[in-house]
């Protein structure tokens, strides 16, 4: 509560508060839209699937708790609980990932582990880890850019291999969704010394960025015709959390809704 208040007063500024519960149980639900996005595109939930949404979890939970140590160096100890829901899903994605690959050998599936239908996703993950190894501007700029390719590549690079109009506006409106994200997670960054684009570059120019991605994003989704309409319910809820941020910034809870809203690109 007197977090809340602290929030309130301030106009919602945080004051680099990672607030660590926020982001423990937001690690399943990136997890489960990734999953609800698949089922939406391909009707139905293959192993490949959910051998996806197991390493999302554990790998969400690592950076989870990667985060949580860092910032109890930083004087923001991580408490138990936090400790508790981060092992938790770390393990749930672990054993899940266990349990499919094994069934896979006893069932005797010759492709033990797809991966060539996960090429993308794990050549963006490959590529995310060297920059954030190097770190500095270069995590600032390119760690976006994979994290955007990861996503983008997992359900329509693979998903949707002949619909070239849908890969890159699913790539374009991934980067802004975590464009958005770090112009929120400002505060926080900044207090961390974390890469940010917001932070490590000029304001305006991230912003004329942010707004070319949006414009162009909306011209396809006019050259294909209008398809998923959803399209533009998320490119006004991200503007409606521009303008009024300080009413989605108490406990970060606009972490729930950047994620969530994803959901609607293709409802």
């Amino acid at each position: 509560m007197r977090g809340f208040l602290t929030a309130l007063k301030q106009k919602g500024a945080l004051e680099g508060n990672p607030y660590l519960s926020t982001q423990a149980i937001g690690i399943p639900l990136v997890a489960l839209v990734f999953l609800a996005l698949r089922l939406e595109l391909q009707g139905w939930l293959a192993r490949t699937d959910w051998i996806l949404f197991s390493m999302f979890l554990a790998v969400y939970a690592i950076d989870f708790l990667w985060d949580g140590i860092r910032w109890d160096v930083l004087k923001q100890p991580l408490k138990s609980h936090h400790l508790v829901l981060g092992l938790l899903w770390l393990i749930v994605g672990s054993l899940l990932l266990f349990v499919l690959l094994l069934g896979a050998v006893f069932l005797g599936f010759e492709d033990i582990f797809p991966w060539y239908d996960l090429r993308w996703v794990l050549l963006g993950g490959f590529l995310y880890v060297l920059v954030k190894i190097v770190g500095g501007k270069t995590m600032s700029v390119f760690g976006p850019l994979c994290i955007a390719f990861v996503f983008a590549g997992a359900l329509f690079w693979d998903l949707r291999s002949d619909d070239y109009l849908l890969r890159y506006q699913g790539f374009l409106l991934f980067l802004l969704n975590v464009l958005l994200m770090q112009w929120f997670e400002k505060d926080k960054d900044l207090m961390s010394n974390s890469p940010n684009l917001w932070l490590d570059f000029s304001e305006k120019v991230v912003a004329a960025v942010a707004f070319f991605l949006s414009v162009t994003i909306f011209l396809l989704w006019i050259e294909m015709d209008f398809q998923f309409g959803g399209i533009a319910a998320i490119l006004v809820s991200y503007m409606v959390l521009l303008i009024f941020p300080k009413g989605f910034r108490p406990y970060r809870w606009y972490r729930f809704l950047i994620d969530g809203l994803l959901l609607l690109w293709l409802i």
